[in-house]
Formats: C-alpha cells, sequence, structure tokens
C-alpha cells in the first residue's frame, strides 16, 4: 500500500517505523520490495522504531500546523 501511495504521489521514499520494524524478517521483506520498485527505504536510526518513534513524528507533524 506505501508503495502504490508514494507511486500514485510522485515520493520518491518508503519510510518504516513503529513496533513492526523491529522484526527483521517482516523489516527486510519491506526494504527489498520498496527497492523493486525503484523508491528509497528509510529507516530511522536515531529514534527507537516503536511506538516512541511514532509519537516523536506526531509532535513533530503537529507542531509544524499552522493555528
Amino acid at each position: 500500500m506505501a508503495i502504490q501511495a508514494a507511486e500514485e504521489r510522485g515520493i520518491p521514499r518508503v519510510a518504516l517505523s513503529g513496533g513492526v520494524a523491529y522484526n527483521r524478517t517482516i523489516r527486510e521483506t519491506i526494504r527489498r520490495e520498496v527497492l523493486a520498485a525503484g523508491l528509497e527505504f528509510v529507516i530511522n536510526h536515531d529514534y527507537p522504531l516503536g511506538d516512541g518513534c511514532i509519537s516523536f513524528g506526531q509532535v513533530v507533524y503537529g507542531g509544524s500546523m499552522e493555528g
């Protein structure tokens, strides 16, 4: 779904985060599929892969909103 959404929107990369990213087999399968589709695969190395990273992203996004 992420690959399709990126292609439809002209987004050149797909990022993986969340608890599932801790699972090496799932993570590597997703990475291979993204790269095979010609997209860049990114994963966070500075924050935890689980819910802590998602929470951080939500804060960054919320902070970027006007209003």
